[in-house]
């Protein structure tokens, strides 16, 4: 992280993810730039999304980047409530990787109904 940020290859989002703005006008400009998204680390914000209502949102504005075809998404899991099974002993989080194309057709399939649906499927480990 940090050499990409050292790079300016890396875009911090400070806004609501399932609104009409933060995620919807990066698409745009990047778009606009010819750019694709390679990595996007969502650190725990599912669990809210799911919790708030705001998942369906944010999988429409998620669906509007430019994705490059071999992207990942970069999740962590706390586990609190129940284990995760990638979850490494003496870590309350676990960090996980998934392929964007595997994130929009379990979508599409409806197979994300829960964030724990989410975090447990066709998840790369550490």
């Amino acid at each position: 992280m940090k050499l990409l940020h050292k790079e300016n290859r890396s875009i911090p989002i400070v806004g609501d993810l399932a609104g009409k703005f933060a995620l919807l006008r990066i698409a745009r400009t990047l778009k606009k730039r010819h750019l694709e998204v390679s990595c996007f680390y969502l650190s725990n914000i599912e669990f809210y999304l799911f919790r708030q209502g705001g998942w369906k949102s944010y999988v429409q504005n998620m669906r509007q980047l430019p994705w490059s075809d071999n992207a990942v998404l970069i999740c962590a899991c706390a586990n609190s409530r129940q284990r995760h099974p990638a979850q490494i002993p003496g870590y309350y989080m676990t960090t996980l990787l998934q392929m964007t194309s595997r994130f929009f057709k379990n979508e599409s399939q409806g197979r994300n109904q829960t964030c724990w649906d989410l975090v447990t499927r066709d998840y790369i480990a550490p």
